[in-house]
């Protein structure tokens, strides 16, 4: 057994050794090649010389007569000659560079392998090189093998490497001489036809700032579409030239010409913000590599190349496991032998040929079966990285698995070439459908993203280029195998990610050029429309019901789809989600047409009922024209809901034209249709029909529409631009004309806003997220009860409305089970059937109209006799809900139902229509009243609160709270007797808190609101002065003896106005008014412990009496206003509600706020003297005539330091 072991070691050192010289000869052999090929470059070199001295004889040969033609053709042939000669070189030069790259990686892995005696690593990269070696070099190099000390050999392997790899470093380092361009001259101009390409990796890092306008570069100061730059052709090319250009466009449907000036490894901008270049050190380092599948078809050589390089070029080399080229059976030479041999110059990159053409669909299938990585990439194959492409894709890939990266794709000029950074836009684009199953990118406004550079969820894709996990490819079933050629599949793929529980993500950190070609160069199947097949199969196997509005969108012409009971079962056996899910989660702006009151196509019963609206396609917009009915839906295909759509396109009506825009739920895109009538009315009713006068255009009939009546507002922004997104601020300009200052002023004296700015802003704008993260990480039940939202209006301005609404069900979602809209007898047309017609198809929404003015308070009590949720919920018609606003309020009050909770009350300013919200806990106001029983905000004096903690308030403003349904009927409700609007809120405030409830304010919830300075509507209908009746009456009911200082206020009497027996008898069960000062209102003073109060007079000018404005004071003649009811408090304050006179360290006295400086505030008061002595000071106060103001004096006998009230403690009132 010894003996065996000793000579199996021994045959493993001669294994060894031979090895090591096998090492050694294939060295020497390499540095062979090397030398040959530096030979064949000074051939090249020669060949350019030739080209380039033939060029300048062909030149002049032009300039010549037409006798020497038969010499410049002979000329030109022989140039031919030398330029496949030349083209051939430059296929081989290629070939070494690429040899000489891998060899140099080669070296490390060889020399480290070497010394550690790695046998088996020695093998694999030696691979098929040790075979090529003769048996004849090893003897005349070494001579007898027996002879061979192993260790030389290693040092002699070591030393060659190390001088070979120093050769090669030494060679690459050497200045070339810059090759010669190839041109034709013609006047003025010069068209470089061939170049040899000198940008390299290390230029391609360097984001350079170039400001040269986009030209035909000189070729002595940087190649043809160097930084992405556009390659623009002279107009007076030659005819030959011309041929060739026109021929790239038959082939390809792009400019090929001037790809082919361009380097395939043309340097790039680096399109990446900031953010996104500091996020590279942050994405996971250990990543797994991807597959590549790049499927072409009859690609052009450049551009098939250029998509190519600019992958190993941007790609970090370990990223790289493979990239699969999967031809669809091209016919064009260069894709054959040449695309071969440029294969084998790289390991990583496979070729797979299929022998007939298949498709798109069918060739990426084989090429993700192929795939041996954890991660696809698909790339079309005219398309250029950027630096940082890959790196975002597959972070966002490996943090989750379900997730389908797309990057950003920047357009390549399909004329120019040109692919260069924009400027930082203003929207975002993402991918959707038309109904008839179209892909359309719509924009989303960056102001809406909460972070522009994170991921943004894309409800479909465009589906040339994405990453995507191979396992969950796999798990969706792939591209349906059934699918034909090409189209429809990125639809396919995008409906089953998002219903079978994967999402679609926009990357904004990675960037990927793209050709887009406006049609395919391509033959299709002869008598097939493959288009239509693909996706009439799509919607039936994914689009549920909804899958007839593409028959309608397109005609219901009969298409055999194929057999799709396969691609059924793979959806049952995913469980995926609904088609009407999709489109309520994840493609919310689609329009549907079932949701709409009538969807079809619109015809005009004039002319013989031949015309139809036909929304024709533009660059930017469908634009709106009328042609004859074909009835194949399309063009031709509306739905209606209030407004006029195509897509996401909607008639719009500027006061002047109409014309199509993006779909915004403004005014101006609101109509009317009255069935009996046939006409169509912009809902202030204006009515549309076709303008006879101009009907000819072409032999076509031409759009034009005459519109009657008033007209909606002007935009003075333009058409297309959208404004007071994220409840950011409109502000007009200064130059407006007489048109719109009457608009504005007209929109003031009916409603006390802005209603021009309102009526600019979309009724579904988007808000910020208000909330704190405390907020938002709050876990809610999941079976929250739901709540009948109950807006009551009366000529409400019709943004303002609908907006309002729109918020409370967009931003409410599940848990509203109904909006009751109680119109109160308004006398604005739009709130009449506009509105109806509107809210028509809204199942959610009920309108109730009451036959006369009754006034908020009965209005409200009659939309809660309609209602059926367990808590209901109050607004006002001029609100925004933000987002998460309902579930804090739903959770509080399914916790205890005697809970009335109020949101944090925004601010949406009255003139810009900014949403002004909240920031911080402390700013929070709670609500309280004066002593005439109006209501204010005071401070929230509670510190070091938790920040998600309801906060206890004494009152509510009283438009917008939730409650209880029972509590609510428990407490009668408001008090049916309370006239039109005042004073309700502080009825349903003491008698909750009198009444054994809670009222509080939670400030996870954010609601906007419009605080107009006063009401536009006629309060006192018929002679009836409401506020004062309903504040009587809520004082005689719920305040006790505490009435009687209401009273003395505004210089009523007990017995003035009602009878209030029939409301008492609630009283017997809740708790006094003094309780509720004591335990619920505490920093209100109790008036009741006033040493005296009343006016407030001079003793020596008995008709002069003190008055208390907000923050100022003056003496004045006594009249009976709330102004000169001045009290004194039990704790020495002279005070008008929240102010107090005070006297100042510098002898000034002033008005201030109560609290704080409390010994500026304390008066001593002398019954029978009648003199106010301040505590500081011990001085009194008096009257300077002259100035007609307070002063301080020494305390005497003067009857002008005198002061007398008109009640004193312990009076009768």
């Amino acid at each position: 057994m010894f003996e065996y072991q000793r000579y199996r070691n021994h045959h493993r050192r001669q294994i060894k050794t031979i090895l090591k010289i096998i090492i050694f000869i294939t060295l020497l052999w390499w540095l062979f090649i090397f030398g040959f090929r530096q030979n064949e470059n000074d051939i090249d070199n020669g060949i350019v010389e030739q080209l380039d001295r033939n060029q300048i004889e062909k030149s002049n040969l032009y300039a010549e007569n037409e006798d020497q033609d038969k010499e410049a053709l002979e000329l030109e042939k022989n140039q031919d000659e030398i330029m496949k000669e030349f083209l051939h070189r430059q296929k081989e030069n290629m070939k070494f560079e690429e040899e000489k790259i891998k060899k140099e990686i080669s070296f490390g892995s060889i020399k480290s392998a070497l010394n550690n005696m790695d046998l088996f690593s020695l093998n694999d990269l030696l691979g098929d090189y040790a075979k090529e070696i003769r048996k004849e070099d090893f003897k005349e190099i070494f001579g007898d093998l027996s002879n061979i000390n192993v260790f030389d050999v290693v040092g002699k392997a070591n030393n060659f490497i190390d001088n070979a790899k120093e050769k090669i470093e030494n060679e690459s380092e050497k200045p070339k001489e810059k090759e010669k361009a190839i041109a034709i001259k013609i006047p003025q101009n010069e068209i470089i036809i061939h170049k040899k390409e000198e940008t390299t990796i290390k230029d391609e890092e360097q984001n350079l700032e170039d400001s040269r306008p986009d030209e035909i570069v000189d070729e002595e100061k940087e190649p043809f579409g160097h930084y992405g730059k556009a390659v623009t052709l002279p107009s007076d090319i030659p005819e030959n030239i011309k041929k060739l250009v026109e021929e790239g466009w038959k082939n390809h449907e792009f400019n090929e010409y001037v790809s082919n000036l361009i380097p395939i490894n043309r340097t790039l901008r680096d399109f990446r913000s900031d953010y996104c270049r500091d996020m590279q050190n942050v994405y996971s380092k250990n990543v797994p590599k991807v597959s590549i599948v790049m499927v072409f078809h009859n690609e052009a050589w450049s551009t098939l190349m250029r998509s190519i390089q600019s992958i190993l070029n941007r790609t970090p080399e370990e990223v790289i496991h493979e990239i699969i080229l999967v031809d669809d059976c091209s016919t064009m030479e260069h894709l054959k032998v040449q695309l071969d041999e440029f294969v084998k110059t790289n390991i990583k990159i496979r070729l797979i040929r299929l022998p007939e053409r298949k498709g798109l669909i069918y060739a990426r299938n084989i090429g993700a079966s192929e795939a041996k990585s954890e991660i696809l990439v698909f790339l079309d194959s005219h398309i250029e990285c950027t630096k940082g492409w890959i790196e975002p894709l597959i972070d966002r890939v490996i943090l989750n698995a379900t997730t389908i990266a797309v990057p950003v794709i920047e357009i390549i000029n399909d004329q120019t070439f040109a692919l260069e950074p924009k400027d930082h836009p203003t929207y975002v684009t993402l991918g959707g459908f038309s109904w008839n199953l179209q892909f359309r990118w719509f924009h989303k406004q960056t102001s809406e993203l909460k972070e522009p550079q994170a991921p943004i969820k894309s409800p479909t894709m465009a589906g040339g280029l994405f990453a995507i996990a191979s396992k969950f490819f796999k798990h969706l079933g792939m591209y349906d195998p059934d699918l034909d050629l090409w189209g429809g599949e990125n639809l396919e793929l995008s409906f089953k990610a998002w219903m079978c529980g994967g999402s679609i993500e926009i990357i904004p950190c990675s960037h990927v050029g793209h050709v887009f070609r406006k049609k395919s160069p391509y033959v299709w199947r002869t008598g097939v429309d493959v288009l239509r097949k693909n996706s009439l199969r799509v919607a039936k196997v994914w689009m549920d019901d909804y899958a007839v509005f593409y028959n309608y969108a397109t005609g219901f012409e009969k298409t055999d789809y194929g057999n799709i009971s396969a691609r059924v079962k793979l959806r049952q056996d995913l469980q995926c989600k609904s088609f009407r899910w999709y489109l309520k989660n994840v493609y919310p702006e689609k329009k549907v047409p079932s949701e709409g009151i009538a969807y079809g196509q619109i015809q005009n019963l004039g002319y013989g009922a031949k015309m139809c609206l036909d929304g024709k396609a533009a660059k930017d917009s469908p634009s709106l024209t009328v042609k004859y009915c074909h009835g194949l839906g399309g063009n031709q295909f509306w739905q209606y809901d209030g407004e006029i759509a195509r897509d996401n396109y909607c008639v719009t009506y500027d006061a002047h034209n109409l014309m199509t825009q993006h779909c915004k739920r403004s005014s101006k895109q609101l109509f009317t249709y009255d069935p009996d009538e046939k006409q169509i009315y912009i809902h202030h009713s204006e009515t549309v029909e076709i303008d006879s006068e101009e009907r000819k255009l072409n032999e076509k009939f031409k759009a034009s529409f005459i519109v009657n009546l008033v007209k909606p507002p002007l935009n003075v922004f333009g058409n297309n631009v959208v404004v007071g997104e994220l409840g950011e601020p409109v502000h007009l300009p200064s130059n407006l004309s007489d048109e719109i200052k009457k608009l504005i002023d007209d929109g003031w004296k009916k409603h006390e806003f802005n209603q021009y700015i309102s009526d600019l802003i979309s009724v579904k704008r988007t808000l910020n997220d208000f909330r704190i993260d405390e907020c938002k990480n709050l876990i809610y039940l999941k079976e929250l009860p739901q709540t009948s939202v109950i807006i009551t209006f009366y000529n409400e301005a019709w943004s303002t409305l609908l907006r309002t609404v729109h918020s409370v069900l967009d931003r409410g979602g599940d848990h509203v089970l109904e909006v009751i809209l109680v119109d109160d007898f308004s006398d604005m047309v739009h709130l009449k059937d506009p509105l109806d017609s509107y809210f028509k198809n809204f199942h959610k929404v009920k309108i109730i109209r009451m036959s006369f003015r009754v006034g908020l308070i009965k209005s409200r009590i009659n939309g809660f006799l309609e209602s059926k949720g367990e808590i209901v919920t109050f607004l006002d018609s001029h609100c925004e809900c933000a987002d998460g606003w309902l579930e804090p309020l739903l959770a509080k009050v399914a916790e205890d139902n005697q809970i009335v909770v109020v949101p944090v009350i925004d601010t949406i300013d009255v003139n810009t229509f900014e949403y002004q919200w909240i920031k911080s806990i402390n700013s929070i106001p709670i609500g309280g009243f004066d002593w005439t029983l109006n209501f204010k905000w005071a401070l929230n004096f509670v510190e070091n609160q938790i920040p998600t903690l309801p906060i206890r308030t004494p009152v509510m403003s009283g438009g917008l709270f939730a409650i209880n349904r029972h509590f609510f009927i428990r407490l009668g409700l408001y008090d049916p007797e309370l006239d039109i609007w005042g004073g309700e809120n502080l009825e349903l405030s003491f008698k909750t808190w009198m009444c054994g409830g809670t009222l509080e304010i939670i400030p996870c919830s954010h609601v906007g609101h419009v605080f107009r300075s006063k009401s536009p509507y006629n309060k006192d209908i018929a002679g009836r002065n409401a506020m004062k009746r309903n504040l009587i009456r809520v004082a005689q009911v719920w305040m006790d003896d505490y009435a009687k200082f209401f009273l003395m206020r505004i210089h009523a009497r007990e017995n003035d106005y009602t009878d209030v027996s029939m409301r008492l008898f609630k009283k017997e069960e809740c708790k006094s008014f003094k309780w509720y000062l004591q335990n619920i209102y505490p920093s209100q003073f109790d008036v009741a412990e006033a040493i005296a109060q009343g006016k407030m007079r001079n003793s020596k000018f008995n008709a002069i009496c003190l008055e208390m404005n907000a923050q100022s004071y003056k003496l004045e003649k006594c009249r009976d206003r709330r102004e000169q009811f001045i009290v004194l408090t039990d704790k020495n304050e002279l005070r008008r509600d929240d102010y107090c006179l005070s006297l100042h360290k510098n002898g000034q006295i002033k008005l201030d706020y109560c609290f704080g400086l409390e010994s500026e505030h304390v008066w001593q008061y002398d019954k029978n003297s009648h003199f106010l002595k301040h505590t500081l000071v011990q001085n009194c106060l008096s009257i300077d005539i002259e100035s007609n103001s307070l002063i301080m004096e020494n305390c005497s006998d003067s009857i002008v330091q005198q002061w007398t009230f008109d009640f004193i403690k312990n009076f009768h009132y």
